[in-house]
């Protein structure tokens, strides 16, 4: 910490400004730093801090390109179009996927999801991916978490007439992909948060498409949980939209959590009441270990089953998968050092490599 050169921003401004949140909060002057230090300099600024509050969500439509994907989404649904919702294999991919998938479903009876394998397929919208849509007559496909910088990928789905819906929350390339982008980050996007996770972009298409059709505001906000997890483990900033999702997802997820997340939270041990350390720590972990260590479709099977068997199954599945990753990290974390450690010459920087460690 000595060697740190740190910079404070103690000026004039500033400690008015902490004075008038003092005051005005009826808070210590450290608490009113703090709220400073992280954007927060007004009173109703600090109450929508403390006080996340659903109607400050924006609007969904104010997404480039929402009005055209929402017609395209529902289009396909009232043709009767086979639809696949692809999403990455991490939590916040299958965390979109399920919520999208669940939504649909409801919808239409012609709707598949598919999570790529990480060894075999590698992250993101795969070869593979795009082969399975072309085989199985899908004449829609949908992105979550990824797809922003596939675009060899999507230009073959164009190619054999498939449409490509991307939601992604990546930075984008300077050229986009053939595809109706949902993307905050994309230039002209004047969408006012910039910080949203991929689950956080798949819940705006769910409650523009809710708006659109007069659909009660329940079939999106039972998803709440799930944007909470996604958005959460994503490690995205808990400010702002993020903030609201992840203050009302974790009542949801401790009041009436989602059939699947209850299952994982039950076989993990989880005490009530569920926080951010139980998703970063605990619910995540699991989730990630069905990828890294098998199939991560697992994951969305266990979301939308509806099977309390399968659920409680696949759960201590993963459980026993996450133990087993530890495993692995600690082994080669282990090789790891022992290799350091031989090593006779000293070097400003070590690379160690085995080709038996599990990515």
């Amino acid at each position: 910490m000595q060697e740190k050169i740190w910079k404070y921003t103690d000026n004039k401004d500033s400690q008015a400004i902490v004075a008038e949140l003092k005051n005005s909060l009826n808070v210590t002057e450290n608490i009113a730093s703090l709220l400073y230090s992280r954007g927060v300099s007004t009173f109703e600024q600090a109450k929508q801090f403390f006080r996340p509050a659903l109607k400050n969500i924006p609007d969904p439509f104010l997404l480039l390109n929402m009005e055209k994907a929402v017609q395209v989404l529902q289009d396909a649904v009232e043709a009767g179009e086979n639809i696949l919702v692809y999403g990455d294999y991490d939590v916040d991919g299958t965390s979109s996927v399920t919520i999208l998938y669940k939504f649909l479903a409801d919808l239409s009876e012609n709707v598949a999801y598919y999570i790529p394998n990480r060894y075999t397929e590698g992250y993101g919208v795969s070869e593979k991916g795009i082969q399975f849509a072309i085989d199985n007559n899908i004449s829609l496909i949908l992105t979550l978490d990824c797809g922003i910088k596939a675009h060899n990928k999507i230009q073959k789905a164009k190619d054999a007439g498939i449409e490509v819906i991307v939601c992604d929350h990546h930075l984008p390339d300077v050229t986009l992909p053939n595809a109706i982008v949902l993307n905050p980050k994309q230039d002209n996007c004047l969408y006012p948060f910039k910080d949203l996770a991929g689950v956080g972009v798949t819940y705006k298409l769910i409650q523009a498409y809710c708006h659109k059709n007069s659909i009660p505001n329940e079939n999106y906000l039972r998803f709440l949980d799930f944007v909470a997890l996604g958005t959460g483990a994503d490690l995205v900033p808990l400010i702002g939209e993020n903030r609201i999702y992840v203050f009302h997802g974790l009542a949801k997820m401790n009041e009436n959590p989602s059939s699947g997340i209850k299952s994982i939270i039950e076989v993990a041990h989880c005490k009530y009441p569920i926080t951010m350390k139980d998703i970063g720590f605990n619910i995540g972990p699991r989730i990630n270990a069905a990828g890294r260590i098998g199939e991560a479709h697992r994951i969305v099977d266990l979301f939308v089953s509806g099977d309390q068997k399968l659920e409680i199954q696949l759960s201590k599945e993963i459980s026993e998968e996450n133990l087993y990753r530890r495993e692995l990290d600690q082994s080669s974390t282990q090789e790891a050092l022992s290799i350091l450690l031989s090593q006779e010459d000293e070097c400003n920087s070590n690379v160690v490599f085995n080709p038996t460690w599990n990515k």
